[in-house]
């Protein structure tokens, strides 16, 4: 699969990951490398976001089918808005 389908289905299956309260304040914005960026609101999900990440990591990897993410930045940035 390429990146960009990657991209998708991550966006498509954030919500159902991550929580809906989560999901409200937090969008994935791409994949560089084995990397997911994701942009949140408020300094409070990067650490909630962050706290959580192994967890959210695993089940994102099983929803695309094998290991594809290692590891996932969180920030306080533009396109958090759902």
């Amino acid at each position: 699969m390429e990146r960009a389908a990657w991209e998708a289905l991550v966006r498509q299956e954030w919500g159902a990951v991550v929580g809906g309260e989560a999901a409200a304040h937090s969008q994935p914005v791409r994949i560089r490398g084995r990397t997911l960026l994701v942009e949140v609101d408020e300094v409070g999900w990067v650490q909630e976001l962050t706290a959580r990440r192994s967890g959210l990591l695993a089940e994102l990897n099983r929803r695309l089918g094998g290991p594809v993410l290692e590891e996932m930045r969180v920030r306080v940035g533009p396109h958090s808005a759902p």
